[in-house]
């Protein structure tokens, strides 16, 4: 632009210093900026423009996926629009209008930012994409998309496949826990839980013989693999700008693909077993399927395993908190003998909704606090939201949930901190009382609510997420103590900012402690209680 701009004054033998050629771009650019925000129908929500050309998406830039949830708690209002280098984006911060578009699947879909997501990571051309994504596929036949869903919703509902994922899960979390130290191990909090629980989760997945069992390394490679996953779709010379993450997919492509050539899958979860049979029908080759399940593996951990370490860590710096939990477990516990003189202890999981009212509560509470994804949909049609407002198609809805999960007006004054009775609500004979009001402000909640999304792409592993955060944290605060190294009392460490695409951050660094068994459990063997779910 600068050079065209001088071009023409050296045409017309025109003078202007630096300083006034400077201001001619500045006016051009504002002018170029006013353009692209005419034109709203006056029907579509207010919009909120920055302050300065191209602001937000500087704004996007500097906070990322917390842009909107940021720029929400100033603006304050229910829905309004904003423009990024012309295109429409919806903010919706209130729980009536995302519930409306939650309820309608075919206007407000999901399915763009996937498909973009998978073809960039997969090298999947266009064309071929669109096949695996229609709906209904070819000749009326269901399509690979479909196919996947259902499968989904079938094995990841109370149910026998899913307590068969839930036992393996706990199984080979209970060989982790046995393999602390009775004197003591001393670990990094944060990278011990994740690699723990990753372990296991990957265990419930592929089976108890897997890549990761046979090379540990690989759960480092998982997460280099996540953390740049961004980057990658984004595909600006990967093998440079991500690299840990380019190198870490490559490492789990070529073990998948190992695993599947061994026939290790039979031994899978039904979840994955069937995912193989779907990718055979639609003629995917044995490289391809590896690379899905990868995707699926980094789907299942992303969001889960982060909030096993920050419930856990809410707990033990609560010290009222933990010792409540502890009591109630023990109704969930039990104690034989096994052996010469040995002893096991057995935690069940599926007694806790029942038992457990605090620490059920603490997770709903931490849910709320920490699962605060930044929800996105692609309007497919023209739509009117509640007889108000007018989204237009093309455009894109933003949902930031962190504004509605901290909204004093649905969860009072303390909102912004950790409350880990908040959903505890019982009378002193333990029976919920609640008044209109109450049941009023209750409904309201409910509505905005939503940590695993909402609608037709509900999460589907919200039951396994649920088993696997509180099998983890029932037995370390049951059966172990967690103190800081540095003998100072624990906190909970910092977040780190908020990823693309995850719902729930990271920690900001790590908190060095020591995890011992309990004196009164000293050789003792810890396992968790297996069967149909309840």
């Amino acid at each position: 632009m600068a050079s065209t701009i001088m071009d023409l004054v050296r045409a017309n033998d025109v003078e202007f210093s630096p300083l006034i050629v400077c201001g001619i771009i500045a006016g051009v650019v504002f002018a170029c900026w006013q353009f692209l925000f005419t034109g709203l129908d006056p029907r579509e929500p207010p919009e909120v423009r920055s302050s300065i050309p191209f602001g937000h998406l500087f704004g996007m830039l500097w906070y990322k996926a917390e842009y909107v949830t940021v720029l929400s708690r100033k603006v304050k209002q229910p829905i309004y629009t904003i423009r990024i280098l012309g295109t429409r984006m919806y903010i919706l911060c209130s729980p009536e209008f995302i519930q409306r578009t939650f309820a309608n699947p075919k206007a407000f879909t999901f399915e763009p930012f996937v498909s973009t997501a998978v073809r960039r990571l997969l090298n999947i051309s266009e064309p071929d994409m669109k096949i695996l994504l229609q709906e209904p596929g070819p000749e009326k036949l269901p399509s690979y998309a479909q196919d996947i869903h259902d499968l989904e919703h079938s094995t990841l509902t109370p149910g026998a496949a899913l307590s068969q994922l839930n036992d393996a899960f706990q199984t080979r979390l209970a060989k982790s826990f046995n393999e602390i130290d009775i004197e003591g191990t001393t670990v990094n909090l944060h990278s011990w839980s994740r690699d723990v629980v990753t372990q296991a989760a990957c265990a419930a997945i592929l089976g108890p013989d897997n890549p990761y069992e046979d090379d540990p390394t690989l759960i480092e490679a998982l997460w280099d693999f996540e953390t740049d996953i961004v980057l990658l779709i984004l595909r600006i010379l990967p093998s440079l700008t991500a690299r840990r993450g380019y190198v870490g997919r490559a490492r789990l492509r070529s073990a998948y693909l190992s695993y599947h050539l061994a026939g290790m899958w039979k031994q899978g979860s039904p979840l994955l077993r069937g995912m193989r049979e779907i990718g055979k029908k639609h003629g995917f080759s044995e490289t391809q399927i590896a690379e899905w399940d990868v995707l699926f593996t980094i789907a299942a951990v992303t969001n889960a395993i982060p909030i096993s370490f920050w419930m856990l860590s809410y707990i033990l710096a609560d010290p009222q908190l933990s010792p409540s939990v502890r009591v109630e477990l023990k109704a969930i516990v039990t104690m034989k003998e096994e052996g010469e003189g040995g002893k096991v202890l057995t935690l069940d999981p599926r007694m806790i909704r029942e038992h457990c009212p605090i620490l059920i509560s603490t997770w709903e509470e931490m849910l709320r606090f920490t699962s605060q994804p930044t929800l996105g949909r692609y309007v497919t049609t023209d739509t009117m939201v509640n007889n108000e407002y007018l989204l237009k198609a093309g455009s894109v809805v933003q949902i930031p949930t962190g504004i509605t999960q901290s909204n004093p007006s649905y969860w009072g004054p303390d909102s912004s901190s950790f409350n880990a009775r908040r959903f505890f609500k019982t009378d002193k004979d333990g029976k919920e009382k609640a008044s209109r009001d109450e049941r009023e402000q209750e409904k309201l909640q409910r509505r905005a609510y939503t940590p695993f999304g909402g609608g037709k792409n509900l999460c589907p592993g919200r039951h396994a997420a649920a088993n696997e955060t509180l099998s983890f944290v029932a037995m370390m605060i049951y059966a172990f103590t967690i103190e800081n190294k540095d003998g100072k009392p624990f906190k909970v460490i910092e977040t780190a900012p908020r990823a693309a695409g995850a719902s729930v951050p990271k920690a900001e660094g790590d908190v060095e402690v020591v995890i011992r068994l309990r004196d009164d459990l000293r050789g003792v063997r810890l396992a968790f209680a297996g069967g149909e779910e309840r």
